[in-house]
């Protein structure tokens, strides 16, 4: 087992979130998080830790699914580091915090307030993840390593192949944080996005090389990551142009009943 893992990856994210700072380089938190949006982001993150403890005692025993696609195969042959499969996997799992981690510092270079930015890409990074659990246990797919036996495989993990949660959670993240860094620098709109993508899709290929995953398994986390991100984004980028439209207009309100007296 590598040093990092799900819990580890996504475990700072939830801290951040209930310790977010009033202030982060002079920047202001224009919208300040309430209870209740602290209890969401917490209640997904728990439902994470949750599943990924329990799937080691409420998944298959035996796979559900065993033989692989036959381009699963062309790409195992062909991208399979043959004697450093755990140094992939400790790779994959640095590119992975490396993205995730956008979380801390690129809402502060963005015109989005801190806490909103930060909430977009850890939202992105969890719901991925917890995704990735529920499909692993539902669908209960073979792990390469176990199909062709290149190292032990004795735990309830190795029949959770579909689809790479690696994968899902490095796209997540590269789609949240480049969505919010070109909406300010939109000239470099170009390199942000190539430069996310080429980290998540580097770490998709280190979870072929480590004998984790494959192709398939790769291919559905990168659409299924990026879908998520990009809809997270959207999805709080309304809430906060409605809770915006709502504070105006009570000052309007207010400001009104005042001038009346």
């Amino acid at each position: 087992m590598t040093i990092f893992n799900e819990r580890i990856k996504v475990f700072f994210i939830v801290i951040l979130s209930l310790l977010i700072p009033v202030n982060l380089n002079g920047k202001t938190l224009e919208t300040k998080p309430d209870n209740y949006d602290r209890i969401y982001l917490g209640t997904a993150f728990v439902s994470l830790l949750s599943l990924h403890y329990l799937r080691m005692y409420v998944g298959p025993e035996n796979p559900h699914i065993i033989n692989p696609l036959g381009i699963d195969v062309s790409a195992r042959n062909s991208l399979l580091w043959q004697n450093s499969t755990q140094t992939a996997s400790f790779l994959s799992d640095l590119g992975v915090v490396s993205l995730v981690s956008g979380a801390f510092w690129i809402p502060a270079l963005t015109n989005m307030p801190y806490y909103n930015g930060f909430h977009i890409i850890a939202e992105s990074a969890i719901y991925s993840g917890l995704l990735a659990q529920l499909v692993k246990i539902l669908t209960g797919r073979q792990r390469p390593y176990s199909y062709y036996k290149t190292r032990e495989s004795n735990d309830v993990d190795k029949n959770y192949s579909f689809f790479s949660g690696h994968t899902s959670i490095a796209f997540a993240a590269a789609t949240s944080g480049g969505l919010l860094l070109s909406e300010k620098y939109s000239q470099y709109k170009i390199p942000i996005f190539l430069s996310g993508y080429v980290i998540a899709a580097l770490c998709g290929y280190l979870r072929i090389a480590s004998d984790s995953h494959y192709l398939s398994d790769v291919l559905t986390g990168a659409v299924i990551g990026t879908s998520i991100g990009y809809g997270i984004y959207q999805l709080r980028k309304s809430w906060i142009s409605a809770h915006t439209s709502s504070n105006e207009n009570e000052k309007t309100f207010s400001l009104s009943k005042k001038i009346s007296f």
